[in-house]
């Protein structure tokens, strides 16, 4: 287990998680960042075209396609900020920023010479920071735009980089191609490049991808054996490439919140699937968080993290196209106890209890046949969320003195052998219980 110096107090491992898809019809999405307010970036492909897409409880919104094959709005920061690219007909990439005001995506101009790029972070200052391109060359330069003025960030005078991240004190990270033609992760800080080094010592390729509030970067890295996701603060490099029981070779850390939990992806092409990584857990597969019974049959990429835990990114699903489909993921934290019903027979008189109530408050059941996620109106995603896709509402109850309020009715017979997921609900306070699957006899 790798043991680091926390600038901050780590955030408590969330157990359970909810999960709500970002897409609706669309046969492709991803997300692409988180806010502190539970906005999401990303991109979707309508009718062959790749649209930077915004979404928030559960309403998304395309901002347009310029007629490429390409685009992503690749972050979104605390004021609703969004920024990325979009592909031209032309193949190009036009870098761009759009805010709530403008309501549309606004190109961000090149360097002298340049004609191709993206932007890829923005923090809440307004610095937004990424890549001109000489298209169909491969010249490449980190760039940063502050208030619509493009310039370069240092370098060493070779011929690629790229800036893939910002801080809120102005640090960002990404990477530059040394003499020696290696990918080397850089951090720039006032003016000033710093070289983070690579985890082995022959490795040729490496990149800084994200940085926090206290100064921790991730990234990835050749090591021995394949290329590794790796933590790096106050001038040490951690190797954090450890999957449990897992037989992934390669590991690419994308992006590090200011409790220091580091997601990514788990790869061994053409397989892969998404990690999330904290202090006290080390590196473990993303999907083995999923609700039981869900219709996500594999998280291909975890893109991002907020303070709140909860993450983005996109996966697969058995009952929708097999292309990827973007997701939060947000963590929930039961308040209240929901017990097995009983006797569980289908076609009898059932009875479910839920304890530790406040007496005299009402109380939904609800249920369904598939685990996920559903939004609880009037509540904050990072408040709570119910765990099952599409719920049904089974009755409600108030609690009694005792602060135990119980829902009686026939279960019907067609559900013997099946196993159901309930979940019980108090909308009026945001709070939830935990969730149970019940086989019915």
């Amino acid at each position: 287990m790798v043991c680091i110096a926390m600038g901050l107090p780590a955030a408590a491992n969330a157990d359970d998680y909810a999960i709500l898809r970002i897409d609706t019809v669309e046969e492709v999405s991803g997300g692409s960042a988180i806010n502190a307010l539970a906005e999401v970036s990303g991109v979707a492909i309508v009718s062959d075209f790749a649209e930077p897409l915004l979404w928030k409880r559960g309403q998304l919104m395309l901002l347009g396609s310029g007629g490429g094959l390409d685009a992503d709005a690749e972050d979104i920061n605390d004021l609703g900020v969004a920024v990325g690219f979009y592909e031209q007909a032309d193949w190009h990439a036009v870098p761009f920023v759009w805010t709530r005001r403008s309501g549309s995506m606004i190109p961000l101009p090149y360097l002298n010479g340049y004609d191709d790029g993206r932007a890829n972070a923005a923090n809440n200052a307004g610095m937004i920071v990424g890549i001109n391109r000489v298209y169909g060359v491969g010249t490449s330069r980190a760039v940063k735009w502050v208030e619509g003025n493009v310039s370069e960030l240092p370098n060493w005078g070779m011929w690629g980089g790229e800036a893939k991240d910002i801080n809120e004190s102005g640090s960002i990270v990404g990477w530059l191609i040394d003499q020696d033609e290696h990918w080397q992760p850089v951090l720039w800080h006032d003016g000033l490049i710093t070289k983070l080094g690579m985890l082995w010592e022959y490795g040729l390729r490496g990149e800084a991808t994200g940085v926090n509030d206290v100064g921790q970067v991730t990234g990835f890295s050749d090591a021995r054996g394949g290329s590794h996701a790796f933590v790096w603060q106050d001038g040490e490099m951690f190797d954090i490439h450890e999957p449990r029981g897992s037989w992934y070779d390669h590991s690419y850390a994308w992006a590090i919140n200011n409790s220091s939990v580091i997601v990514g992806m788990l790869s061994d092409y053409p397989a892969g699937t998404a990690f999330i990584w904290t202090q006290d857990r080390g590196m473990e597969e993303l999907v083995d968080y999923l609700p039981p019974r869900t219709l996500w049959t594999n998280l291909d990429q975890a893109k991002d993290s907020n303070d709140f835990g909860q993450i983005v990114g996109f996966g697969r699903r058995s009952d929708a196209s097999q292309w990827g489909h973007g997701f939060l993921m947000t963590p929930v934290y039961p308040t209240f106890t929901l017990d097995q019903p009983s006797p569980g027979i289908a076609g009898e008189v059932n009875t479910i209890t839920a304890r530790n109530l406040t007496p005299g408050t009402e109380v939904y059941f609800v249920y369904s046949t598939a685990g996920g996620g559903a939004i609880i109106p009037k509540c904050e995603i990072v408040e709570a969320a119910l765990q099952i896709d599409d719920p049904m509402v089974a009755g409600t109850a108030i609690a009694n003195a005792n602060g135990v309020a119980r829902l009686t009715g026939k279960v019907p017979s067609k559900w013997s052998g099946q196993e159901v997921l309930i979940q019980a609900l108090i909308p009026s306070e945001c709070d939830i219980s935990n969730l149970i699957v019940v086989a019915f006899e």
